[in-house]
């Protein structure tokens, strides 16, 4: 379910609405709106179904509302998305996540990259919010010992979704877990940069699927993972 993102300047507060907008056209103008710490933030005029199609060539920036004073430059911003190849024609779609702030800073502007562009635009933009569940470290998986146990978070129909540059390992209960050398298998990319492992169940009956971010714990990264084995079919699930 998508969250409701509300203005903190407008009246309309009170208003039960999933979608916000605001009219952007020829400068450079800010609005700030509230969001839940950890969800998904998409701002676009023209893509995925938000806002109204744009004119001209317009960009939107994407600022932590507690660092931006009530603006977002190309300095403060943690999104900058200008591209015309992001959607069917040149408008452009900004996604981020909701810093601990609960505030995103909102900018558009206009992004002469191509000869004969003006800086004359319009920008009718509306934004989104997606909770993402965080991701748990680690799970273990219940499996027939000696079957192929296959897991992903977006790979082969296993999983919800990856963002950033997870990695994955497989391990057996009561292994660290925490490296190539205590785990049965371990990938960072196989479709994009997401990841995919494949293992033989260990004799316990239980297989633990272990994620991390490839950077370290600078980079975030989401992996909603899921598992399958060769014989169980779909694995039910439990934290460790």
């Amino acid at each position: 379910m998508f969250g409701a993102l509300v203005k903190t300047w407008h009246p309309i507060a009170a208003l039960s609405l999933a979608l916000v907008a605001c009219a952007q056209s020829g400068a450079n103008r800010s609005a700030v709106i509230r969001c839940t710490p950890g969800d998904r933030v998409d701002v676009s005029c023209g893509c995925i179904g938000l806002g109204d199609a744009c004119d001209g060539n317009a960009g939107i920036r994407l600022c932590d509302g507690s660092f931006a004073n009530g603006t977002c430059t190309d300095a403060e911003a943690v999104t900058i998305a200008a591209d015309r190849n992001q959607c069917s024609e040149r408008c452009p779609l900004a996604t981020t996540y909701c810093p601990t702030s609960g505030m995103v800073a909102i900018s558009t502007f206009a992004y002469p990259d191509y000869a004969g562009d003006t800086a004359s635009y319009s920008c009718r933009w509306s934004a989104r919010t997606t909770p993402i569940t965080p991701t748990r470290p680690m799970t273990s998986f219940t499996c027939m010992p000696g079957e192929i146990v296959t897991a992903s978070c977006g790979c082969e129909g296993l999983g919800r979704y990856c963002e950033g540059d997870p990695l994955m390992r497989a391990c057996a209960p009561g292994t660290a877990c925490t490296d190539s050398a205590s785990s049965l298998a371990s990938n960072d990319d196989t479709c994009d940069n997401c990841p995919l492992v494949r293992a033989t169940c260990p004799t316990s009956g239980s297989i633990v699927i272990a994620t991390a971010s490839l950077f370290g714990t600078s980079s975030p990264y989401r992996c909603d993972l899921g598992a399958s084995g060769e014989v169980s079919g779909t694995l039910r699930a439990s934290g460790i």
